[in-house]
């Protein structure tokens, strides 16, 4: 097993990191000037010259590897690796700034995104495309409320950056995570995080587990309040613990478990004009987390046939059902669902792994529904402008893409 090492820049530390990573970060120059290292567990840090593992010969002859334009969609490019290696490093960092206590999503979210907007503009120069989101991402006043879906999902920049990203890095996807965090939709993030998952690379695991246990973590302290309310209502106080959800909806307005507990005190103070109040909490609910499925419920019927749809296409995935085809069934269930940023964003995986113009036709007709109909329109017409967009688009009948697409919208307007 190779040392490990600790980076040390200014008053900041990160890692460990292994001896290749910290090689590779030193021969592409991505550490910052003055940098100090420390074996592991040791107190001394030293310049890299004196250390024989990192000396200025060392670092000269560990060039990095080369390689030419990705002619499928699964090589992984240089440009991309090098955001592996940095975002590994740098969340070791995020994990030990937390000192036990559980560190607000207004705090922890904008070092993430701030982290992530500087690996994306120092990415090779031909990766365009994450460049500029780097720069979207760069240019916030993360201060100030700001709606993820406008930076994200429903922004063509993100869209290209995250087709112009290897399969196996979810960086994309995670700054999705946390700007919604940053908003205080925890569960969204959560499945944000746990969509962009599949196929990632092993060095992005630790970024994965700590984001998703950070984000249970902070869900967990929201939770003694409606600890409170629970109480009140398992004596019968239905009343005092509506009250109580309330206080807790009052400090934290996306918080889904309180909207569902109040609706279910609601339901056995079986109050006149209840049922109506019920169905707008589920409605909340839903337009929260879409995948919560305790709130399907009511008497409306595409409400209910939306629930038949996520029992049985969308949840097998978010369950961990291992079954090969459990992700493609989540990404047609969510589109069946009218769920169309996790569909485009299951289906562009889909695109890696199968390279097929059907998985294309359903990524393209989400976009369009997410109302990124123009960007659709332009890569349709063979310009799709990323680093590897010729090699995006090469062997694809397009005419055949858009004919499909179209295909598409006809039907679900028939449905």
């Amino acid at each position: 097993m190779s040392k490990q090492w600790k980076i040390k820049a200014g008053a900041k530390v990160f890692g460990p990191a292994g001896t290749e990573t910290v090689q590779k970060l030193i021969s592409e120059k991505k550490l910052p000037e003055g940098f100090l290292l420390c074996e592991d567990g040791a107190d001394e840090w030293k310049r890299v010259d004196d250390i024989p593992e990192f000396s200025t010969k060392a670092a000269k002859e560990n060039k990095p590897a080369s390689c030419g334009a990705r002619a499928k969609l699964t090589y992984i490019t240089v440009g991309v690796l090098v955001i592996a290696i940095l975002g590994g490093v740098c969340y070791k960092y995020f994990v030990k700034s937390d000192r036990g206590n559980i560190v607000s999503p207004k705090d922890e979210m904008p070092r993430i995104v701030r982290h992530y907007a500087s690996v994306f503009m120092n990415v090779d120069a031909q990766y365009k495309a994450i460049i500029k989101y780097g720069r979207v991402l760069r240019d916030l006043d993360l201060t100030k409320v700001l709606n993820p879906e406008t930076i994200t999902v429903r922004n063509p920049d993100f869209w290209l950056a995250n087709m112009e990203m290897s399969a196996a890095d979810p960086s994309i996807p995670m700054t999705c995570a946390s700007l919604y965090a940053l908003k205080g939709n925890l569960n969204r993030a959560k499945n944000w995080v746990f969509v962009g998952a599949p196929g990632m690379a092993q060095q992005h695991h630790a970024n994965f587990n700590y984001l998703w246990d950070y984000l249970k973590a902070v869900q967990n302290s929201q939770g003694a309040g409606i600890s409170r309310g629970v109480k009140y209502h398992d004596k019968g106080d239905y009343s005092k613990a509506i009250e109580i959800y309330n206080e807790v909806i009052e400090n934290f307005p996306l918080c889904v478990l309180a909207y569902y507990e109040k609706s279910f005190s609601m339901l056995m103070m079986d109050k006149d004009g209840s049922e109506s109040e019920r169905e707008e909490l589920y409605s909340t609910i839903r337009d929260i987390d879409p995948f919560y499925f305790e709130a399907y419920q009511g008497s409306n019927k595409e409400v209910l046939e939306k629930m038949r749809i996520l029992v049985s296409e969308v949840m097998p995935f978010l369950q961990l059902d291992k079954a090969e085809d459990s992700y493609k069934k989540f990404a047609y269930g969510c589109e069946k669902m009218g769920i169309h940023d996790f569909a485009a964003q299951a289906f562009l995986k889909l695109m890696y792994s199968e390279n097929s113009e059907e998985m294309m036709v359903h990524f393209f007709y989400n976009l369009k529904q997410l109302g990124l109909g123009s960007l659709v329109d332009r890569s349709l017409k063979g310009d799709l402008p990323i680093a590897n967009g010729e090699a995006w688009l090469s062997g694809k009948d397009l005419v055949k893409i858009k004919s499909r697409i179209k295909e598409l919208e006809e039907q679900y307007k028939k449905d």
